[in-house]
């Protein structure tokens, strides 16, 4: 099963708090890797972290922040899931930024790959399933069913 990418940077409590739940979802059985800026990363313990060197702030305007910050932890994490990498990301940040920056991979997946790879077109349709519904818990367990992307996240 693919992982979920989990943006470690975004949240009130992050990175500390994310890593934590990470941690208590790979107890559980869930496969789950990190995004995140490896400079502000420390005591990792082995989690898989992917890195991304810029972070989108809360007060940020999302599209713009989007835009220019292609190195972001959000921006990576949709990447991630666009390309078939990881099945979901779940992120705690700025949730403007999440949507917007599903909405763009997915118009420049569809627009650019999906006569030449039929697979790009189904990882651009499960990327804009996903969204954060509201703010997250800075705790939390995600969890995805590989059937259908059944996306649940817990406070712990």
């Amino acid at each position: 099963m693919k992982p979920v990418v989990v943006d470690a940077m975004g949240g009130d409590n992050a990175p500390n708090a994310i890593i934590e739940g990470v941690r208590q979802a790979l107890e559980g059985g869930i496969s789950v890797e990190l995004v995140g800026d490896p400079d502000l990363l420390d005591d990792l313990g082995g989690l898989t972290l992917n890195p991304a060197t810029e972070v989108i702030e809360m007060a940020e305007e999302p599209g713009k922040a989007v835009r220019l910050k292609k190195d972001s932890s959000i921006v990576r994490a949709a990447e991630l899931v666009r390309d078939g990498h990881a099945s979901a990301m779940v992120s705690a940040g700025n949730t403007g930024a999440v949507a917007a920056a599903n909405e763009a991979l997915k118009r420049r997946a569809t627009a650019s790959d999906s006569d030449s790879n039929p697979g790009t077109q189904r990882h651009s349709q499960d990327i804009a399933r996903l969204r954060c519904y509201g703010r997250l818990s800075s705790r939390l367990a995600p969890a995805v069913r590989s059937n259908g992307f059944d996306i649940r996240q817990s406070t712990i």
